[in-house]
């Protein structure tokens, strides 16, 4: 009998594991992939993209031809309920695909932090990223300076707000209470600032965005901060923290207090080991301080290789890795038009070089997968 193997999600992770497959396939494995969107995007390059840094073609990569190549069956819809005790996962177009074994990759959802006056101007998280970018063709279609508010100091935020700019828009980038990037150096901080507001990006540090309201009688709003100001705008796209999925809702598994699919150091679930999981929506505590591991991009890719493996191990009665998350891997942030700062520990680097040094990163991280479509 066959094993049948269900990969729910086209993420970073699992883009991998299909990379892996079609090199080495397991015999008697049935290979299924589920994804709303054939094209999965490389958030690396999103912001290069919305800054005209790069095409379309170049930040998405098509996931249906890598499971074509790993003799996968695509399934162009998102899962709805995973029924654990009879191993099955029902879609959104009715079908319901039996497993042997399941892995999960499908990301984490953005939830507003107050409630949104549908009278006052659009509300959008960074994403899912074709949303954002069809509102930002559509923004920029209406208007050349569309003024747009950015709230989240981290990463995501800073980039997208520096490719905005660079795009023609006016830029407001809401921090929240915690300022710019709170766990990088002092010195960091103080450069992403700089260029920020050489770019004429207008910062609120240590304010929170706490809700909207109608400017006027027109389509324009205003976006409120927690200091009792407010700033005009016509879309607000909220880089701000993340949920869990709903389709962990109902799940009966271990699960971490907000929701995250808890899972071991194999990338499986602490309570099933039929069950993988990896990327945004899993819950995995590695540091001195127990704080869960950080929802970033460059985590997701790195596990993608152990993912990889231990699916291959398992159906074929191989040792398993374990996935150990490195706290202090260097994290370039694009400063567009051609500017970056990375960050590695306590070290900064910042300019020009760095910035074509995180493009040939990303051009390479895409012709990989090019290469095995």
């Amino acid at each position: 009998m066959s094993n049948r193997v269900v990969l729910l999600g086209a993420g970073h992770a699992h883009l991998e594991v299909l990379r892996r497959f079609a090199r080495r396939p397991v015999t008697g494995t049935d290979l299924t992939l589920v994804t709303p969107q054939a094209l999965t995007p490389y958030t690396g390059m999103i912001p290069g993209l919305i800054a005209g840094r790069f095409q379309t073609g170049d930040a998405f990569i098509d996931a249906h031809k890598l499971a074509q190549a790993a003799k996968a069956e695509t399934y162009l819809t998102h899962g709805t309920k995973i029924d654990v005790r009879n191993r099955s996962v029902t879609c959104a177009d009715g079908s319901v695909l039996n497993y042997d074994y399941l892995s999960i990759n499908i990301g984490a959802r953005t939830v507003p932090p107050f409630d949104i006056d549908p009278a006052g101007p659009r509300v959008l998280g960074v994403k899912p990223v074709a949303q954002l970018l069809q509102t930002l063709r559509d923004v920029f279609e209406q208007t050349k300076t569309p003024r747009i508010t950015l709230a989240g100091g981290g990463a995501g935020g800073i980039e997208i707000a520096a490719a905005l700019s660079a795009r023609g828009a006016a830029v407001t980038l809401v921090t929240g209470a915690t300022g710019l990037l709170p766990r990088a150096p002092k010195k960091a901080r103080k450069r992403i600032l700089k260029r920020l507001r050489k770019a004429q990006v207008t910062v609120h540090e240590k304010k929170s965005l706490i809700g909207t309201e109608p400017e006027n009688a027109d389509k324009d709003g205003l976006a409120l901060l927690s200091d009792g100001s407010s700033v005009a705008t016509d879309l607000i796209i909220l880089a701000t923290g993340v949920a869990a999925p709903a389709l962990f809702d109902e799940i009966d598994l271990p699960k971490s207090p907000d929701g995250f699919l808890k899972v071991n150091t194999f990338l499986q679930s602490a309570a099933d080991t039929r069950i993988f999981a990896a990327g945004d929506c899993i819950s995995f505590p590695v540091f001195q301080d127990d704080r869960p591991l950080p929802r970033a991009g460059v985590y997701a890719v790195r596990q993608g290789p152990v993912l990889a493996h231990n699916l291959h191990a398992t159906l074929t009665g191989k040792k398993m890795r374990n996935y150990t998350a490195q706290e202090n891997h260097l994290a370039i942030l694009s400063l567009h038009p051609n500017n970056a700062v990375g960050i590695k520990g306590k070290r900064v680097f910042a300019g020009p070089l760095i910035a074509n040094l995180k493009d040939a990163i990303d051009r390479r991280f895409i012709a990989r997968y090019r290469a095995a479509e």
